[in-house]
């Protein structure tokens, strides 16, 4: 008779979970990651671009950072990962990191943003996630650290803009995608 047939061998990919990472995972959440970071490798060694990027967009959807630069990945938003089905608490209430006076960071003055102007009229960046997943997020927040952020950045001023893009993270879950300008 004909040998047994082998069993079928998962995807591989070449990405390292962040040693930051502290989120818990379940093992389908952790099955489906694997699945989604192979996918987007075989795409990208194919040369389908479109397909790599439209799977980026997937992992961003379910809460997961990719550096590609440097092989990583990571859980950004937890609550976003297939298995997070209970309701979180609200964040806290974020405080905009203040510059110490003196410094390398334009002598400890927060960017200035425009009076009278909402805050999301400030920013360029765009929401990637479903707006009901934003239930509970304090927009005005993170609009105020974006908006701040950018002004930041403009300013040269790019220890804070580091400072508000950690603030985005731990304080509202947000992460911040400089080069497609989306949160």
């Amino acid at each position: 008779g004909a040998p047994p047939a082998a069993p079928p061998r998962r995807p591989t990919h070449d990405y390292v979970r962040a040693s930051d990472d502290r989120a818990r995972l379940s093992a389908s959440d952790e099955a489906a990651i694997h699945e989604l970071l192979a996918r987007r490798l075989s795409a990208k060694i194919a040369r389908e671009f479109d397909t790599a990027d439209a799977v980026r967009d997937e992992l961003r959807k379910v809460g997961v950072e990719v550096i590609d630069r440097d092989k990583l990945w990571r859980v950004v938003r937890p609550q976003a990962l297939p298995s997070a089905a209970a309701p979180h608490p609200p964040p806290r209430p974020a405080a905009i990191p203040a510059a110490p006076p003196g410094g390398d960071r334009g002598g400890g003055v927060l960017p200035a943003l425009v009076p009278g102007v909402p805050y999301e009229q400030q920013h360029d960046y765009r929401c990637s996630s479903d707006p009901a997943e934003l239930r509970q997020v304090d927009l005005g927040g993170v609009h105020e650290l974006l908006a701040r952020r950018l002004a930041a950045k403009k300013g040269r001023q790019y220890e804070l803009a580091d400072e508000m893009r950690l603030a985005l993270r731990e304080r509202y879950a947000v992460e911040v995608f400089d080069r497609d300008k989306l949160w």
